[in-house]
């Protein structure tokens, strides 16, 4: 685990170099670490690691926003707010193959 701010350090329009210290702009994060994609064999990263200091729609610390989302049957993550499934899926690549494997699984030790 780690700490990720939701407003990036080095988003000055949103002030985000004033944030760095505010407890209310820091979120627990996974490590996001490199891992392989088990169809391509490639490394690839997700959550704050691919997120990088791209601003996000979805704002993990208001309830309405987590209220969209849920599981399908294949294991990804999907929100019925289209800008909230560009975050998921482009921005924290959160319905990577090999994610969505270990949630089949039930072992999500990524």
């Amino acid at each position: 685990m780690t700490i990720e701010h939701y407003i990036a350090q080095s988003d000055a329009e949103n002030n985000g170099h004033h944030l760095q210290l505010y407890f209310s702009n820091f979120l627990g994060v996974c490590l996001g670490q490199f891992r392989y994609d088990r169809l391509s064999r490639k490394t690839i990263l997700h959550c704050d690691s691919s997120r990088g200091n791209i601003p996000l729609k979805i704002d993990p610390r208001i309830n309405c926003h987590i209220n969209t989302i849920s599981y399908t049957d294949h294991a990804t993550i999907e929100s019925s707010d289209p800008d909230f499934n560009t975050d998921l899926n482009n921005v924290l690549n959160l319905n990577m193959d090999g994610i969505c494997y270990l949630r089949q699984k039930g072992t999500m030790n990524i």
